[in-house]
């Protein structure tokens, strides 16, 4: 009941974010100004000794959709204490006062779920309640100082935080709807790039003691740019384990990379730093480092590959390792004039329930019943019907803390009417955490969804699919059932 209760509020809360007071197909205006977003990277500092995590760090991106009420998405990850692999996900509401042009307080409360290094044997909802004060240092950057109180069920995090935060103002090219809307400036996304990776130990040891062995890994990549003509990009970049050891790692990194020229074939160093761990990799608290160098090189219709290598470790762990990685490269700008080409987009957040079968949990493992998860995916749509999709999910309910999936696929939509339409999406990607029998972490899923529109650019959805582990004879194998809202925006290159 509980979950529902978050269920409906969240969904709730949501039409009014998106919606308008007026029929489906309301008509588009040409909005010539780009999208403001909020990102926010803060440390919350917990004020109990009874467990071995002592700071998270939280990343927010949000948006303002009334005056001073904002909406976003925030991702916690451990980042000091023994608690490496701990990564929380959900959605922040929260309403800002304003004392002076320059100085406001906040009230918040964030919703998510998720666990890992063992800390939650339970379910891995959070709850968080926020007040801060901020000070902005210019029109762009602000600084905050918080006190907030944070419980995750199933767990002993139940704790008092004090917090700190810096964040900054951004305009990105992006508008919402899939209208007639242009954009002419902001600070935009150059591509998209899935991610194929290895680690190669050097003298790392798990947590428990064993030499950690190679370990394979896939992932997504976001980068982004100032201008279209600059030789420097920033990226966030997350991969998860699915061969070999280390079933059920995880990281997710923010970097800076450097290129020699704009040419498709050009060499490139790197640097970036971020949070990881599960799988018994010992990362110590999670924070991570890493450098690397590559090169790129074109192929079929003018996007490019990259190959290189990078060094990563765990400031205070075990992990070491060199990391050879390739990544393709889907270009956007497509070397038209800067910001004429628009990309279309769509966002779903919403919550699945996971069905478990007599092999849903590893072996030894008490608990079982089915489990359910906050979801989010990202389609980048091909054409008018078929769409690269990302998903990604945290668990919230049935007793499997840490459990994480993250998937990458095709999709297919059609309408059926004015109203309705549906859509078919395969995917592959990674699984693990929580006791759940994901067989090394490759699992596979398909779905089938049916979207009811409330207006050109919101849809409610519900759906039914199946994820299994890619080795289906001995892992997992369950149903699924989805409920969620899907938001379209468009992007400019």
């Amino acid at each position: 009941m509980r979950i529902l209760i978050y269920a409906i509020f969240l969904f709730g809360s949501s039409f009014g974010i998106f919606a308008e007071n007026c029929k489906y197909k309301c008509s588009v205006s040409i909005n010539q100004k780009p999208e403001v977003f909020e990102v926010k990277h803060s440390i919350n500092i917990l004020e109990t000794d009874k467990i071995v995590l002592n700071a998270l760090h939280s990343v927010t991106v949000s948006k303002e959709i009334r005056k001073n009420l904002y909406f976003g998405q925030s991702l916690y990850s451990a980042v000091s204490g023994d608690a490496g692999g701990l990564f929380i996900g959900g959605f922040d509401f929260f309403k800002r006062f304003s004392i002076n042009e320059d100085q406001n307080f906040e009230l918040g409360i964030f919703l998510g779920g998720g666990g890992g290094a063992a800390l939650v044997p339970g379910d891995g909802m959070m709850e968080k309640y926020n007040l801060s004060f901020n000070q902005k240092l210019n029109s762009d950057y602000t600084i905050s100082l918080g006190a907030s109180y944070l419980n995750v069920t199933g767990s002993d995090i139940s704790s008092g935080t004090l917090n700190f935060g810096f964040a900054k103002a951004q305009s990105y090219a992006t508008v919402f709807g899939h209208g007639k809307d242009t954009i002419n400036s902001g600070r935009f996304l150059v591509s998209v790039k899935p991610v194929i990776k290895q680690f190669w130990p050097e003298n790392s040891l798990k947590r428990n003691g064993v030499p950690l062995k190679k370990m394979s890994l896939i992932g997504i990549e976001a980068t982004f740019a100032p201008s279209p003509y600059a030789l420097n990009e920033s990226f966030i970049q997350t991969t998860g384990a699915v061969a070999a050891d280390g079933e059920g790692y995880a990281d997710i990194q923010f970097g800076f990379r450097q290129h020699s020229s704009k040419s498709n074939t050009n060499g490139f160093w790197e640097i970036s730093t971020g949070f990881g761990g599960g799988g018994e990799v010992d990362t110590g608290g999670g924070l991570l480092g890493s450098f690397g160098v590559g090169a790129s090189f074109p192929i079929f219709y003018g996007n490019v590959i990259e190959l290189g290598i990078q060094k990563i470790i765990s400031l205070d762990g075990e992990l070491n390792a060199f990391s050879p990685f390739v990544r393709s490269e889907i270009i956007f700008n497509e070397k038209k004039k800067a910001y004429n080409t628009k990309r279309k987009w769509q966002l779903s957040f919403g919550v699945t329930k996971q069905l478990a079968n007599d092999r849903f949990r590893q072996t030894g493992v008490a608990q079982s019943g089915s489990v359910s998860l906050i979801e989010n995916s990202v389609d980048l749509f091909v054409n008018s019907n078929i769409y690269l999709t990302g998903n990604a999910q945290t668990v919230i309910s049935g007793n499997a803390g840490g459990y994480a999936v993250g998937l990458m696929g095709l999709g297919y939509t059609q309408p059926i009417n004015d109203l309705f339409s549906y859509s078919l999406e395969i995917q592959i990607g990674a699984a693990g955490g929580g006791g759940i029998n994901t067989k090394g972490g490759m699992s596979k899923a398909a779905r089938l969804e049916i979207d009811y529109n409330l207006k050109e650019s919101l849809a409610f959805s519900v759906g039914a699919g199946k994820l299994s582990a890619l080795n289906n004879n001995s892992g997992f194998d369950s149903i699924t059932l989805h409920i969620g809202l899907k938001t379209k925006f468009s992007t400019f290159h």
